[in-house]
């Protein structure tokens, strides 16, 4: 087997691009990948990430500046991918 293709890990190619990345433990891997993934993937960390906005979104809604957070309702949100398009909005 040539070197090349003994070092190419199995899967997708975007797949290999991480792997490799780790693989070298990189100063990207220790300081931005590796906590991310440990935060994606706590349960916990998540649930309290959940709750907190949801408390900040009832004291916002129920303050003096609701009218701002009612505001954002009436904001219409778009995406577009050359002819194909998405219009959502909160009624």
């Amino acid at each position: 087997m040539k070197d090349s293709e003994s070092s190419k890990a199995p899967g997708p190619a975007r797949s290999r691009g991480i792997r490799e990345i780790r693989a070298a433990d990189s100063h990207l891997d220790h300081r931005i990948l590796r906590p991310a993934a440990q935060f994606i993937y706590n349960e916990k960390i998540s649930g309290f990430l959940l709750l907190f906005c949801a408390i900040i979104a009832l004291v916002w809604a129920n303050s003096p500046w609701s009218h701002v957070y009612f505001a954002l309702l009436d904001i219409p949100i778009s995406a577009r991918i050359g002819t194909f398009a998405i219009n959502l909005d909160l009624p």
